[in-house]
Formats: structure tokens, C-alpha cells, sequence
């Protein structure tokens, strides 16, 4: 079998991490070596799909002791591929193997936004920069963002994200019971900044107070982050229903159970979870920013998050609901539909192989 190298700075449970080992499953006729730079290992059962390795990267004075490292390892797996995902992934990997192997590396955010705002990393980024090596963006603005800051590279593709055929499942609840209401509401992310929850659970209080029927109101927020405490204060100081979830499994099946998404999000590189919601035909409220006008135009409704005081979620529930039963089903039809066309897993690896210009 062919040896396919991925390198990436570890393996949590984030978008990038998740993405990489949902690829490597669809890609069973290859050999996967996956390269850390640090030992952090949450996903259960990679080592049944992939080859484990780590460089013990501890920061910029260990970059040319894992530079050496790289270079062994690549040289001895020998691959056809090299696919480095993530910043400094992407910079150490371009780095230490220059021109030598087939190199792709991904972009699953907006650099401008998350990275690029220290000058010297912009610099970095030119440095290692060769249009030899072949860029995947998971968003057409990520990609425009990225020729904006670096260059206007000419070897870029986009490739949106895809999510796992379990949520193309049948429903566990109705979809009538999810038209019929909006009630119970979900979000989906890590507890950080860039997911803006405090502005989120703001918007949602605003609704809360101005609603005449308070009973069965809530909203569920599911992830883990270090912004845990200092929201429960908020929703504590409002006394808000409002509940932190923490980290589940199987959240297709948890979707099922609520009839709204919501997401504050100041950037996104994609922005997965929203088409998961789509995909279990919730109506989906999002954060009015470029990345969600790209991928959810025409099935979403916007939402303005640039000041907690906003009305944006009232007069997007407002919209909703002046729809007919008959036009939130049709909504959610749709919804299912366009998940199904743009987030399938076949038709991101049949996309990957044509990038990548190999066979399975």
C-alpha cells in the first residue's frame, strides 16, 4: 500500500483533528502515518486506522531539533503524500522538507483573525511559502483571506469540511414537534472567545425576558473550554436557563431533541457544527459574518453579534415564525437536502484524491 504522511500539532478533539481522522477512515487502501508535534491523543481507536508518531515539539527553541526529526521519519516512511494541517504544522512540516515530497497543507480558519495578527508569524508564512506546494482552504474566504494577508497564490483549492453519514440517520423526533417550536435551543463548540457565548447567552436573555410563555425555555450549550466559569457566572447573575452540557457523543442524537441551533461565532474558518444541525433539520440562527453567508445563504437566519443589546435574535425568531407550518417543513426539507449535496463524506475524499491527483 502507498504511504500517506499526515502531520498535525496533535490530536484533540477539535474540527481539524476530527476532519483528519474521519478522512483516514474513508481512506482504507492507504498506509497512514500520522505525525504529532505534541503526544496529546483524545480520539479513541486512531491507532486501528493510522501509525502514530511524535516529534516532542516544546516550542520555538525546540524548531530545528524537530525539524531533524521530521526529515528522519518522512524519509523513512518514504510517501507519496505529505498533508500537514494547522499553523505551525504547515510551517514546520514546509520548513524541514521544502521541495523534496508531494506537500499539501490545510487551512481550517481565517489567518487574519487567529494567527496573523503577530506580524513576525505573517513573515514566517511568506518565508516557507512555494508554489510547489499545494494549499486546501475549507472555505472559499478562508482562501480569499489567505491570498489577502500572504499572496495570491495560484495552487489553492477549496474543499468544505464533511460530516459523519450518522447524521443523515432518520430523526428521533419529529420534525413536526421541531416546526412547531422554538424552545429548546442548542449550540455546539468549544468554550472560547471566538465562539463569543457571553454575547450568545445576551441575545438569548433578551428573548428569554421579552417571551410570554418562559416555561420549557432553555438553551443547551455543549463543549468544553476555559471560558467555563466565567460564563456560568453570567448565567448565574441573569439566572438564565441557560445550561453548560460539556462534551458529548453521539451528538446527532442529541440534536434530535431540541428545535433551534444557534451559533455567535465572531469568525469561522467553515463551521462544522451548523451543518450537522441543517443535516437533522433544525432551523439554524447564525452570526452574521462572512464564512456563514458563503456556506448557509438562503438557509439560515442572520443574526447581528456585534453588540450584546442587539434585538437580532427577536426579530430573527420573528421571521421564523410568520413562516407557515408548511414553509418551516419545506425549510427543513431543504435543509437535509443541502447537507446530504455539500457535507458528504464520499463525495470530500472522490474531491480529496482529485487535489491530491492519485488513485485510491
Amino acid at each position: 500500500m502507498k504511504n500517506i504522511v499526515h502531520i498535525i500539532d496533535n490530536l484533540t478533539l477539535g474540527g481539524a483533528e476530527t476532519l483528519l481522522f474521519s478522512t483516514i477512515k474513508k481512506m482504507s487502501c492507504f498506509e497512514h502515518h500520522i505525525i504529532l508535534l505534541d503526544p496529546k491523543i483524545h480520539i479513541k481507536d486512531i491507532n486501528n486506522y493510522a501509525k502514530i508518531y511524535c516529534l516532542n515539539h516544546t516550542g520555538w527553541h525546540s524548531l530545528i531539533s524537530s525539524c531533524r526529526k521530521l526529515q528522519k521519519l518522512v524519509a523513512t516512511i518514504n510517501p507519496v503524500i505529505v498533508h500537514s494541517h494547522l499553523f505551525l504544522s504547515s510551517f514546520i512540516t514546509r520548513l524541514a522538507l521544502g521541495k523534496k515530497y508531494k506537500i499539501f497543507y490545510s487551512i481550517h480558519t481565517i489567518y487574519s483573525a487567529a494567527i496573523f495578527k503577530k506580524w513576525y508569524l505573517v513573515l514566517l508564512e511568506k518565508y516557507v511559502y512555494k508554489k510547489e506546494h499545494t494549499l486546501i482552504a475549507v472555505s472559499n474566504y478562508a482562501l480569499h483571506d489567505y491570498k489577502q494577508t500572504i499572496t495570491q497564490c495560484t495552487n489553492g483549492n477549496v474543499l468544505y469540511n464533511f460530516i459523519d453519514n450518522s447524521f443523515f440517520l432518520p430523526a428521533t423526533s419529529s420534525d413536526k414537534q421541531k416546526n412547531q417550536s422554538l424552545k429548546k435551543w442548542v449550540a455546539v463548540g468549544s468554550l472560547k472567545a471566538v465562539k463569543n457565548y457571553e454575547t450568545m447567552i445576551s441575545l438569548f436573555q433578551r428573548y428569554y425576558e421579552a417571551s410570554d410563555e418562559k416555561e420549557g425555555i432553555v438553551l443547551d450549550i455543549y463543549g468544553q473550554g476555559h471560558l467555563q466559569n466565567v460564563l456560568q457566572d453570567q448565567i448565574n447573575q441573569a439566572s438564565l436557563p441557560v445550561r453548560l452540557m460539556g462534551k458529548v457523543d453521539s451528538i446527532h442524537e442529541v440534536l434530535d431533541k431540541y428545535d433551534a441551533y444557534f451559533s455567535t461565532s465572531l469568525y469561522e474558518g467553515y463551521g462544522i457544527a451548523p451543518m450537522e444541525a441543517m443535516s437533522r433539520g433544525l432551523p439554524i440562527f447564525l452570526s452574521n459574518i462572512p464564512v456563514y453567508n458563503e456556506v448557509y445563504s438562503g438557509y439560515a437566519f442572520f443574526l447581528d453579534v456585534n453588540k450584546k443589546e442587539s434585538n437580532s435574535l427577536l426579530e430573527a425568531i420573528e421571521k421564523h415564525q410568520a413562516m407557515s407550518d408548511d414553509q418551516k417543513k419545506t425549510l427543513a426539507q431543504k435543509s437535509k437536502e443541502y447537507s446530504i449535496k455539500v457535507a458528504n463524506g464520499d463525495q470530500y475524499i472522490q474531491r480529496l484524491m482529485e487535489i491530491y491527483d492519485i488513485k485510491q
